[in-house]
């Protein structure tokens, strides 16, 4: 069984869905089908049961049958969705798929970039120094689209979210969850633990503005070859519908993500920062 040459570890909102579906079409290059494996951020919190994996790879796998898919498809969700804890054997399991030599095999889960640095220790004893990805979006910007996906979870559509009451509520509990965009911790111990060369980060803006170049430079990181046929390069994925966030709650998000603003210039340079919008 084998583990991931690449991980991408973020950020959450951050077109990391958009690099999943793009990566996908590459012949060179695996990931499992399930986009979000959050193998290692369970290992941080001591969240080990895997109730949600496996009931959508349960799904898949029935999914699977109805249609009439290939076999090895079928047996490989049954695999996966047949352990009990996220182990590394489970882990393993996941990239367990058979590729060629010549196949990077990668793992996109937006959380591993909030990691304590145990747990990114414990990565990189495993994986050994592999290539690590991040994408950084503008932090203000970043986290109104996580409120907004933080509304549309919790109240099931806009229309009943109005208030600046309903948005504080969202805020405040979207606050006491897992950042999911803490670049000031989280970039720095992956840089520390993994090397320099085998770090790329990405601005979010790039994304937007020049997919091609975006991917050019992911496939020049990744040593794969180029490859022209793309779709839906400036297509958005998980593209969170546009709510209006009161003013009151943008300023209280602005003042939370000051720190990472001040972080991103400082260690990536201006030029850098303002192509994460």
């Amino acid at each position: 069984m084998s583990l991931p040459h690449f991980l991408c570890i973020g950020a959450q909102k951050a077109a990391t869905s958009w690099l999943y579906a793009i990566l996908k079409q590459h012949p060179n290059v695996w990931m499992p089908p399930i986009k979000e494996v959050h193998f290692f951020d369970r290992l941080a919190k001591q969240r080990l049961d895997l109730r949600r994996y496996r009931g959508i790879a349960e799904k898949r796998r029935r999914l699977a049958v109805e249609q009439g898919l290939d076999a090895e498809l079928i047996d490989y969700f049954g695999r996966v969705s047949s352990y009990d804890e996220a182990s590394l054997d489970w882990y393993r399991e996941v990239f367990s798929w058979p590729v060629a030599p010549d196949v990077k095999i990668g793992d996109i889960t937006p959380a591993y970039l909030d990691i304590p640095e145990q747990t990114v220790r414990y990565a990189r004893e495993q994986l050994g120094d592999i290539k690590i990805i991040v994408i950084v979006r503008h932090p203000l910007d970043r986290e109104l689209s996580q409120l907004r996906m933080a509304a549309t979870r919790a109240a099931r559509g806009y229309r009943k979210v109005k208030t600046e009451k309903q948005w504080m509520r969202i805020f405040n509990s979207m606050v006491g969850d897992s950042r999911r965009g803490s670049y000031s911790t989280g970039i720095p111990l992956w840089q520390d633990a993994f090397s320099e060369k085998n770090f790329l980060a990405l601005p979010f803006g790039d994304v937007r503005e020049t997919p091609q170049l975006v991917m050019k430079r992911v496939e020049d990181f990744l040593e794969i070859p180029a490859l022209d046929t793309y779709n839906d390069l400036s297509t958005p994925y998980h593209k969170t519908k546009k709510a209006e966030i009161p003013q009151t709650i943008i300023d209280l998000a602005a003042e939370r993500v000051a720190a990472e603003d001040t972080f991103l210039r400082r260690h990536f340079g201006e030029e850098f920062y303002a192509r994460t919008k």
